[in-house]
């Protein structure tokens, strides 16, 4: 995505548009963090999205916060503990990447230099 040019939220609105329940939850992480605002000096945005376990969730990292909306599905939720830390590693590093226009591939982080 960040390669193509595209936004984050943009590009995976156009994969999820025939997913409602995913493009939901994307669209409440997204409103919520109030995406396509500007942001203030220094500070570099990531989103992630997951399914599984019956679940759909999605968060946005504001370097350095990370926030998460629960979504009501008034359908079957598998749960919202796990699931939702699936996405915070992803969201993180995306900003990270955002940060500095390097992707980070791999892990832990605690052994990478610092963006300055």
């Amino acid at each position: 995505m960040r390669a193509s040019g595209a936004d984050s939220v943009a590009f995976r609105r156009q994969l999820m548009s025939k997913h409602p329940k995913h493009l939901a939850v994307l669209n409440a992480a997204a409103q919520h963090a109030g995406w396509g605002q500007p942001l203030p000096p220094c500070v570099f945005r990531g989103i992630a999205q997951f399914m599984g376990h019956g679940s759909h969730s999605a968060a946005v990292a504001d370097m350095p916060k990370v926030d998460t909306v629960i979504v009501p599905s008034f359908d079957f939720w598998g749960g919202v503990g796990e699931p939702t830390i699936c996405v915070v590693t992803p969201c993180v590093l995306n900003a990270i990447h955002a940060a500095s226009a390097k992707p980070m591939h791999s892990l832990p982080l605690k052994n990478r230099r610092r963006v300055a």
